[in-house]
């Protein structure tokens, strides 16, 4: 395998939703808003998306990710340090610093079950705790020898993949009423009826 493709497939690993780092548990707030009739169909749920990445991701997570995965690529371990701390103090809430510093912790667990950090980087990383999600992500990324750009892709990708997943859970997503904005569907139930 050519290394261009190998780091392609390491990207495609490290971004992946699936990545057992605990994502799955997090939904940045779209079950909420499902289950309050906010978000009720694809139309819905594409704006509210939207709006997360690009006025919440795109505007500060991102741009804090970016300077990570420069500063973890150039091993400038005082200015990695001092973004990953920006990053938690910049979480509103004990729940979002929380998802942050559980979602980094394990993926820093995986990096150094997998061996994927330097000894700069082992090093550094003691310096970091608690550590936040972009910044574990910054580390494995330059353990697995993928650049800057195409890791920042990866990232914005995941947030994408993950923020979507729950309007695409069944037994999450409610079922529209004649009293929701989208209240021209009619409930399965309805229908089913309906059909009888």
């Amino acid at each position: 395998m050519s290394g261009e493709a190998l780091a392609l497939v390491r990207l495609l690993q490290l971004a992946s939703p699936t990545l057992p780092i605990g994502a799955y548990s997090y939904s940045q707030g779209l079950e909420w808003v499902i289950a309050n009739g906010t978000v009720c169909d694809a139309t819905s749920a594409e704006r509210w998306i939207g709006d997360l990445l690009e006025h919440v991701i795109a505007r500060g997570e991102a741009a804090v990710a970016w300077r990570l995965l420069s500063a973890a690529q150039d091993a400038e371990w005082t200015i990695y340090g001092q973004w990953n701390a920006w990053l938690r103090a910049s979480r509103e809430t004990a729940e979002l610093r929380a998802e942050t510093e559980q979602m980094g912790g394990s993926l820093i667990k995986l990096a150094l079950d997998l061996e994927l950090l330097d000894g700069s980087a082992r090093e550094a990383l003691t310096a970091f705790n608690p550590i936040t999600l972009p910044g574990a992500y910054a580390l494995s990324a330059r353990g697995l020898g993928i650049a800057t750009e195409p890791a920042l892709i990866g990232y914005v990708w995941a947030h994408e993949g993950g923020a979507a997943r729950p309007s695409r859970r069944p037994a999450l997503t409610p079922r529209p009423r004649r009293t929701h904005s989208c209240g021209h569907q009619y409930s399965t139930k309805r229908k089913r009826r309906r059909r009888v």
